[in-house]
């Protein structure tokens, strides 16, 4: 949220006479977001954790007005009586507490791996990568308090190191497409990502829809794609949280997009653990991922990591049989509810060969094949992945996993959350 939540007043460390020398405690991480704070506590907790490694503080509210000029070790320290000159409970020049922030850790000369600030009401990006890499430069794990992944964030991601492993983008607002392009591009220029939460940022659909199941104007406006349809890198990710942006021409074709995301995910990257996905809307309708038979959800149950599967939203709503969704379950594979998705999967036989008949006459395969290939990835060279990803977005890519899960052959992993 933009809003500030919580509030935390100070002082963090009590004061005890009986103590001799200063304070220290073992903490290794320490994040905050969406809070109320003194600058004083903050800084005199920092002094105490001489092995601290983590340090996350996103959409942050201080309470105090500081200097621009950096405080000295000592007066820091002292920061937390009472009558520290310059609380007055006010805020002014939010990135004025970045900087000191920053200048703050230097003197302590924390050995940081990872760290973040973004001030509420700053709306900018309060340090830029160098500034970060100043106190942390091994630093592999990004935070960005930003709508989605824009041209400046992405220039300055290319002039670091191709070793990031954790990316998230935060900001509780909507975002320009155009960015969600961008992070395409990015995903598969990057083998080492891990975690990527960007759950606001809009991705286009059309960006996984390596096969064109989904012809219609590529942005929605009729102009094609700033990047192609291509094959992510980042095939050993574990977390995704994104938001894909529902074009107003999916109405028609809402299971067959739904199937893109589905089988692309579950192929693309095998080991996911946490996922979690939502849709955004461009027009006055509610739009959401389509989790009945059809859409294909039942092709996660490939993700063998998989602990913590979100789809949609609390304002979506899905109207569906008990056994569209129960072979996630052991009572779901009764005889009842598999001879239900039997019959249903029997209806689809005409659409299964109409699929093959408009596969034989386009050559649209074997074009974005190429695509792929082009857009430098190291896994669109797999012969295997290619073939698994050879029925993306058809029904018959559904029927193949659904007999696999009713047969007993592969065996649905439960989730944890």
């Amino acid at each position: 949220m933009l809003g500030v939540i919580l509030e935390l007043p100070g002082p963090w460390i009590p004061t005890n006479k009986k103590l001799s020398g200063p304070v220290r405690l073992p903490l290794q991480s320490f994040e905050l977001e969406n809070v109320t704070l003194e600058y004083s506590s903050l800084t005199s907790l920092l002094a105490a954790c001489p092995s601290l490694k983590y340090l996350r503080l996103v959409n942050i509210m201080f309470m105090e007005r500081i200097n621009n000029s950096p405080s000295t070790l000592e007066t820091l320290q002292d920061a937390d009586s009472g009558s520290a000159p310059y609380t007055t409970r006010h805020t002014l020049n939010p990135n004025d507490h970045a900087a000191c922030l920053l200048e703050h850790i230097k003197q302590l000369r924390l050995q940081l791996l990872s760290f973040h600030i973004s001030v509420y009401a700053a709306r900018t990006q309060d340090l830029k990568p160098d500034a970060i890499l100043s106190v942390c430069p091994k630093a592999t794990e990004w935070t960005f308090w930003t709508v989605g992944l824009t041209d400046t964030i992405s220039q300055e991601l290319s002039l670091l190191s191709n070793n990031v492993t954790a990316l998230d983008l935060l900001w509780d607002a909507g975002s320009d497409s155009r960015w969600g392009s961008a992070l395409h591009q990015y995903l598969c220029q990057s083998p080492h990502l891990l975690h990527l939460r960007a759950p606001r940022t809009r991705f286009q659909i059309k960006h996984l829809d390596l096969h064109n199941r989904l012809p219609i104007p590529l942005n929605g406006y009729g102009s094609n794609l700033v990047h192609p349809p291509g094959i992510w890198c980042c095939r050993m990710l574990r977390t995704l949280h994104v938001s894909f942006e529902w074009n107003t021409n999916y109405f028609g074709k809402g299971p067959t997009a739904a199937r893109v995301v589905f089988g692309y995910l579950s192929r693309v990257c095998p080991r996911l653990e946490e996922l979690q996905l939502a849709s955004k809307r461009r027009d006055p309708y509610e739009s959401k991922l389509l989790l009945g038979l059809e859409g294909g959800v039942c092709l996660l149950a490939s993700l063998r990591h998989l602990e913590s599967l979100r789809i949609g939203s609390s304002f979506h709503h899905f109207n569906l049989e008990a056994w569209e969704l129960s072979w996630m379950t052991t009572s779901g594979l009764n005889l009842d509810h598999r001879r239900a998705r039997q019959a249903r999967m029997a209806s689809w036989e005409t659409e299964i060969l109409q699929e093959e008949r408009d596969d034989a006459k386009s050559t649209r395969v074997e074009e974005t094949a190429a695509v792929g290939e082009s857009s430098g990835t190291a896994a669109a060279g797999d012969a295997n992945l290619k073939e698994e990803l050879r029925n993306l977005g058809k029904k018959v890519d559904v029927r193949l996993m659904l007999e696999q899960i009713d047969s007993g052959n592969l065996v649905v992993i439960q989730l944890q959350k």
